[in-house]
């Protein structure tokens, strides 16, 4: 399929984010104001089976964490689609790879003591074997002004598109961020990390 065509379909697969951010957002403020304790994670999902195509993804996606995490600013640039919308569904859109990468460009770097990290969670392709959804969890660690670190947790969710088969993966659409959360410590932040992430792809 031709890359126009399945820009058209992730597209109307971007058009349903916000309606199902939202609802993750207000699940997740129902959570946190109904928990008085330490925050406790969902209980752990199973891996599931997967296509060879969407391990392929899966692959994917944990290589554009990685670009984040090892603060390779060019090996993040590849994965990123020329007409890529970051923050999609959110008022204030990053548009385009050049936007996208200057804007991340502090945090690939690590200025001023925040680190972001995710990971690939489940992997969806429908009849379009040119698109494909991936949700998954991230947290983010910065310095609070006592110079503590804070740690906020959330589900990420990304839209990733090639041009025919044998063509990398770019991603395309990723969903804002607002339905995050604060937890107490790392281990905390671990903790919902491992009930929502796939720790490998195992396919059919």
């Amino acid at each position: 399929m031709s890359t126009a065509n399945a820009i058209a379909v992730a597209l109307l697969i971007a058009a349903a984010l916000p309606a199902a951010h939202a609802a993750r957002a207000g699940a997740a403020a129902g959570t946190a104001g109904a928990r008085s304790g330490p925050a406790t994670a969902a209980p752990g999902q199973p891996t599931g089976a997967h296509s060879a195509a969407e391990c392929e993804v899966w692959r994917r996606e944990t290589q554009f964490a990685r670009s984040v995490e090892h603060r390779h600013r060019a090996a993040f640039a590849e994965h990123v689609h020329p007409g890529a919308v970051f923050d999609a569904g959110g008022p204030q859109p990053l548009r385009g790879r050049d936007a996208i990468v200057t804007a991340w460009t502090p945090l690939i770097a690590g200025r001023g003591g925040s680190e972001l990290r995710w990971r690939a969670g489940f992997v969806s392709i429908g009849d379009n074997a040119d698109v494909a959804v991936v949700r998954g969890p991230y947290e983010l660690r910065e310095r609070g002004v006592d110079g503590r670190p804070r740690y906020r947790v959330g589900l990420y969710q990304s839209v990733w598109v090639r041009d025919g088969a044998g063509a990398p993966w770019l991603v395309l659409y990723r969903s804002p961020h607002d339905a995050s959360m604060q937890v107490a410590n790392a281990a905390e932040a671990q903790a919902f990390a491992d009930a929502h992430a796939a720790l490998d792809c195992t396919t059919e």
